[in-house]
């Protein structure tokens, strides 16, 4: 037990783990911008793309300036009306893969490099639709607009050291072709406390929507099976033409089309769905289903 003079104030609105609560929330997120990214690559740069939620991370600024390579794309952005700068850290290879696409290229294997004037006007315009797709997915929690404030390379941004507090960290890893890479959407501290009080509250949102789902199907399932469908055993067929159906008496037999020995067709609701044999069961006449039909 820790000493009454040595226990640590804690910080709520501060918090320095997440919860689980917290991480699905997150998680709901990341599942989605994922999901939009690889849709609009895809749309783009009629390529198939996929892209796939990879992580929720808690790091400190200079652990993810370590992290970071040097020719890593940074786009510092925000997200009004949330608090403080955030960060979309996307892979160099990814970002010359989508601007060669752009211009009618290949996608062969690319090297890092650096971004010329042409680079960072078309990487302007796909940086804004991300952003989007971004600002989409976190209105999940609460509704937010965006805004580019400018992109730089890693070695060239000054990441913010001097703040200790830890940052959440996004990632998604994105395919293209022969390229992947990840996109890492960097949320500060100052951010966190507004979305930390919604977050358990569009946890909840959501697991009730689930349930809910989940009782509609058991309602949907339950009304199905207790839907009554019509069974008909066809013994055999007979072709009669007018002047001998006119005739029939009683006593006459009819010739049918199937032998005494042979299987007999079952129908549900009109379509043919088994063939049986007759026989009789508890001194009933019955038939025994032997295989369904194709």
């Amino acid at each position: 037990m820790v000493p009454r003079s040595d226990a640590a104030s804690y910080d709520f609105r501060r918090a320095s783990k997440l919860s689980q609560l917290h991480v699905r929330s997150f998680l709901r997120v990341n599942e989605k911008v994922s999901r939009l990214i690889g849709n609009q690559l895809t749309g783009k740069l009629d390529k198939f793309t996929t892209a796939a939620p990879s992580s929720i991370r808690q790091m400190t600024y200079e652990e993810l300036s370590l992290s970071t390579d040097p020719l890593t794309v940074v786009v510092i952005c925000s997200f009004p009306p949330l608090r403080g700068d955030f960060q979309l850290i996307i892979s160099n290879k990814l970002i010359h893969s989508c601007i060669e696409r752009l211009l009618g290229g290949d996608l062969g294997e690319t090297d890092e490099k650096e971004l010329t004037e042409i680079d960072k006007v078309l990487l302007k315009q796909l940086a804004d639709e991300w952003l989007a797709l971004y600002a989409e997915s976190l209105s999940a929690i609460l509704p937010v607009d965006t805004k580019l404030h400018r992109i730089e390379l890693a070695q060239d941004y000054n990441f913010p050291l001097h703040v200790r507090e830890k940052v959440v960290v996004l990632d998604t890893e994105v395919q293209l072709m022969s390229t992947s890479g990840l996109f890492e959407l960097v949320v500060p501290n100052s951010a966190m406390e507004s979305i930390v009080p919604r977050l358990t509250a569009s946890e909840k949102i959501a697991r009730k929507e689930d349930e809910e789902s989940v009782q509609v199907r058991k309602m949907v399932e339950s009304g199905i099976q207790q839907t009554e469908l019509e069974v008909r055993a066809v013994l055999g067929h007979c072709d009669l033409d007018v002047r001998d159906f006119l005739t029939l008496q009683q006593g006459d037999v009819l010739r049918l089309s199937t032998a005494y020995d042979e299987p007999i067709e079952v129908y549900v609701d009109q379509k043919k769905m088994y063939s049986a044999q007759m026989g009789t069961h508890r001194g009933k006449r019955a038939i025994q289903i032997l295989e369904q039909e194709e």
